[in-house]
């Protein structure tokens, strides 16, 4: 199965006239160096709406901004890596991240800054954690980051979070609005992960996103994430994101519905921002 979130991207983009803007924890769990995914073989690699007009390319260098919910279980870089690798030319996905960091925290990191300002990743994810910090210093802070993204020439993306029971002060509806907020104020995409996992907390129960400390995601968590980062990135072949070998945890079938619940978030998402962009409310990037 196969979906068209790329064109939709591009859409957006065009009807706003835009180019420019197209741990805590366990320490075998920190980051290791950058990942690289393999490059596509042969043309048909790249899927069919890949080599239409209206698609957008997959990323060749992404930068993710983050702290543990990134790092955890190895890594969202290299599995990130593999599934754009597939989907077109070799991807390069570097981690930015620190353990425990909100937005401002990260504002405030002199690496995560000089990253960005060097230009040189053509997306930036930013995975904020609203609990560790405030609604209020995670939108100025994403509005900040948004905008030097842009400054340097990247195209910003963010990457929604959940709820956890550390630090249970925050619902994940507010979570949720509170990235819709800065995604009509900054006319930035926004790919809703925490959104899916209360999805899956109402369709599968039995499906538990949380690793046993009930804040960081299991392997299944993990995997959700990926997909959906891959998928509101340009990779169009749902069926061809695969989770690591090392997510051993992670039945088929739970796979198969976690790949089917990302595809229906990540295309609910599109056509809500079609919806805005229809009346002019907002523009991403």
């Amino acid at each position: 199965m196969s979906i068209r979130l790329a064109a939709p991207l591009a859409l957006w983009l065009a009807a706003c006239g835009a180019t420019g803007h197209p741990i805590d924890g366990d320490p075998a769990s920190m980051p290791s160096p950058p990942a690289q995914g393999p490059p596509a073989q042969g043309p048909s690699a790249q899927g069919p709406s890949a080599q239409g007009p209206s698609a957008q390319a997959v990323p060749a260098s992404v930068l993710m901004v983050g702290n543990s919910f990134t790092f955890w279980n190895g890594g969202l870089w290299r599995p990130l890596a593999a599934a754009l690798g597939a989907a077109g030319e070799a991807a390069t996905v570097e981690p930015c991240v620190q353990g425990g960091a909100s937005l401002e925290v990260h504002w405030k990191r002199e690496e995560v800054l000089s990253r960005i300002d060097a230009g040189e990743a053509e997306v930036v994810v930013l995975q904020g954690d609203i609990p560790e910090a405030s609604v209020a210093s995670f939108e100025a802070h994403a509005g900040l980051l948004v905008e030097r993204v842009r400054a340097a020439g990247g195209r910003p993306v963010l990457f929604m979070t959940w709820d956890y029971e550390r630090l249970g002060w925050l619902s994940l509806d507010a979570i949720v609005d509170a990235h819709r907020g800065v995604s009509l104020t900054h006319a930035v995409q926004v790919v809703p992960v925490g959104e899916a996992f209360g999805v899956a907390r109402r369709e599968r129960p039995d499906l538990d996103l949380l690793a046993s400390d009930r804040e960081h995601p299991s392997q299944a968590g993990s995997y959700l994430a990926l997909v959906m980062l891959a998928l509101s990135l340009g990779v169009e072949d749902v069926a061809a994101i695969e989770p690591p070998r090392r997510w051993r945890r992670l039945s088929p079938e739970d796979a198969a519905y976690l790949r089917g619940l990302g595809e229906r978030v990540c295309a609910q998402e599109a056509a809500r921002v079609r919806g805005l962009t229809r009346s002019r409310a907002f523009c991403p990037n």
